[in-house]
């Protein structure tokens, strides 16, 4: 959902210099961005495809589908609308063109194009170094096993920003890595980034979370949720948070509160599927990550996969386990964990 905010913050802007266009095809826009920002994207793209041919907003709206079609995992049709948004750019200025480049080099990643990706941040940052795309290069840069050209990236990155998320994300590469003495320092960084705001009870939550001290995650997300009772991502992470304490009844509760929240339906089942796991109940389980997956969120995916693969293991229907994992294995190579289960399964 990163690029569904960057596009919402960019429709407002632009509506309020469109003063010219027809009220009807702003209403339209507006209609479409904000099924993107609820994550109904066939519905978006179906209202997006309608502008175009009525020749409206046609830049814009091949940007919402690209965007669109890249948050359900669809690397190569996404790339396609964002060179035809290319084409069809008239006086939408710089920053939209910069838009574009940063989520082509994303699906040219994802795709495994990985020099195309690499020489489109290399421009971008050669322009202005922003921390997000050096921490883009930076993970590109691990997958590829240059971990000190990336540690420099997100070093930079760590020190141009005071957000304290994109700080835990340069954290969660090197954990993903098993590079916890790396991952240390950013994690302490993001924690000093975290104090300075009293309020800031979910980015404390999560940094807890992370060293393992659960009953300070689980008092600070509770605070969280004072403050917000909507706050979808302390929800969910407070699931995790009762699961790592071995309670999974009230995490089975929290992932059921926002299963019907499409921002976090998927997530709402993979957390349920952990909770199945836990119990025993492994049918059910696999209920809810086909579920999940039905749900086609990017975000989500990997790590459904990756427990489908989990629960064959624990069902010990070995053939299909292997197949997942063979599967897996080709479409996140870089996955650690999924590397070993499926050595460990090659084995059996």
């Amino acid at each position: 959902m990163r690029f569904v905010r960057k596009l919402i913050i960019f429709c407002a802007a632009l509506l309020l210099l469109s003063g010219c266009a027809h009220t009807d095809a702003k209403e339209r826009f507006t209609e479409a961005s904000d099924l993107l920002g609820q994550a109904e994207y066939d519905k978006a793209i179906g209202v997006f495809e309608g502008l175009i041919a009525d020749n409206e907003y046609t830049a814009e709206s091949w940007r919402g589908i690209g965007i669109a079609r890249m948050e359900t995992g669809a690397y190569t049709e996404a790339s396609i609308a964002f060179s035809r948004s290319k084409l069809a750019m008239t006086n939408q200025g710089p920053a939209f063109a910069r838009d574009l480049e940063e989520y082509t080099a994303y699906c040219r990643m994802k795709t495994g194009k990985t020099a195309e990706a690499e020489a489109i941040y290399d421009t971008l940052i050669a322009e202005e170094a922003e921390p997000n795309l050096l921490y883009m290069r930076g993970r590109l840069l691990m997958a590829e096993g240059r971990t000190e050209e990336a540690l420099a990236d997100f070093d930079q990155a760590a020190s141009l920003t005071d957000d304290y998320r994109l700080v835990v994300s340069i954290y969660e590469v090197f954990r993903n890595y098993k590079m916890n003495t790396y991952g240390a320092e950013f994690l302490s960084r993001a924690h000093d980034m975290a104090e300075k705001n009293e309020r800031e009870h979910y980015g404390r939550a999560v940094i807890s979370y992370y060293l393992q001290n659960y009953d300070q995650a689980k008092e600070e997300l509770l605070l969280a949720l004072r403050n917000d009772a909507d706050d979808e991502h302390a929800v969910l992470l407070l699931g995790r948070t009762y699961l790592a304490m071995d309670d999974p009844a009230n995490a089975r509760a929290m992932f059921r509160e926002y299963l019907d929240n499409p921002r976090c339906a998927a997530a709402s089942c993979n957390g349920l599927a952990l909770c199945d796991m836990l119990d025993g109940s492994y049918d059910s389980a696999l209920s809810h990550i086909r579920e999940g997956l039905a749900l086609q969120d990017e975000a989500v995916n990997e790590s459904l996969l990756y427990n489908e693969i989990v629960v064959y293991e624990y069902k010990k229907e070995w053939e299909t386990a292997k197949i997942k994992a063979a599967a897996f294995h080709t479409m996140f190579p870089d996955n650690e964990a999924g590397q070993r289960e499926y050595e460990f399964l090659m084995t059996r």
